[in-house]
């Protein structure tokens, strides 16, 4: 019935590519976890994940589309480099829908060498329906079997307050929204303070995205928030790109760009 939805899910039409986390308070900026993200098949209006995750929301069918995406990120997370934490976007519907994600991901990663304590699941809450029940069993599941939790969008969309009690996250991803021009707008460095501020009650550490900019780095570093992701230091690559990413160009420490990678 859905053609577009079968073609999405047939085996090799997602391609998986890794951007680099990393962590700004260390000397050239290590590299902290790979996050997983889906490309569609090329030359299609599919190419794009905007265009792909819309379309499958539209479908309330997001549960099968995120599974085959766990799939494909992790057999190709097998050729990042060793022990790196690899984190994976899911929609808060595929938790509210099925209730062994957790098991399912597991086994996955270890099929691919990979110890349930490198996966990062990163929540994605976008108000399909979805049972509450079933969704705060899964992340009890996540959590018995050793998977760290990630809440994305923090500060924009529908990554609020509800959200942070049901998944007690391991991280708090601050929407770039929040921190591109942070370094020139007073009122967005007092939204990342208080985001920091919060995360920190909860024992949890926070993420920056969308970072594009020295200053915006140097703003972040400055106001406590170590852990940064965004064009600044990397674009998402296939994994077999990775390999020789340790540390990227930009070092907190001196607020300028290195000659290069080691």
């Amino acid at each position: 019935m859905h053609t577009h939805l079968e073609m999405l899910l047939t085996p090799g039409s997602l391609s998986p590519v890794f951007q680099a986390v990393v962590d700004g308070s260390a000397y050239g900026a290590p590299v902290f976890a790979y996050e997983g993200l889906i490309r569609g098949p090329v030359a299609t209006n599919f190419e794009q994940p905007d265009v792909i995750f819309g379309y499958v929301r539209r479908l309330r069918c997001e549960e099968r589309v995120d599974l085959a995406c766990v799939r494909a990120i992790l057999d190709e997370a097998s050729l990042l480099p060793a022990g790196a934490v690899v984190s994976i976007i899911v929609h808060a519907a595929t938790l509210g829908r099925v209730r062994d994600v957790g098991d399912l991901v597991v086994a996955e990663a270890r099929a691919n060498g990979i110890a349930p304590d490198r996966i990062v699941l990163e929540i994605v809450e976008h108000g399909s329906a979805w049972s509450a029940p079933h969704f705060l069993a899964g992340i009890e599941n996540l959590r018995r079997l050793g998977l760290r939790i990630a809440l994305d969008d923090v500060g924009a969309g529908l990554s609020n307050y509800r959200m942070i009690l049901d998944t007690r996250p391991d991280f708090f991803k601050i929407d770039r929204y929040v921190v591109t021009g942070c370094c020139a707008d007073p009122d967005r460095r007092k939204v990342l303070v208080s985001i920091r501020d919060l995360a920190e009650a909860f024992g949890a550490r926070v993420i920056a995205e969308g970072v594009e900019t020295e200053q915006e780095a140097e703003t972040l570093a400055e106001l406590g928030i170590a852990l940064m992701q965004g064009y600044l230091f990397a674009r998402p690559m296939p994994a077999r790109s990775q390999s020789g990413m340790r540390k990227t160009r930009w070092s907190a420490s001196r607020g300028s760009c290195e000659s290069g990678a080691t």
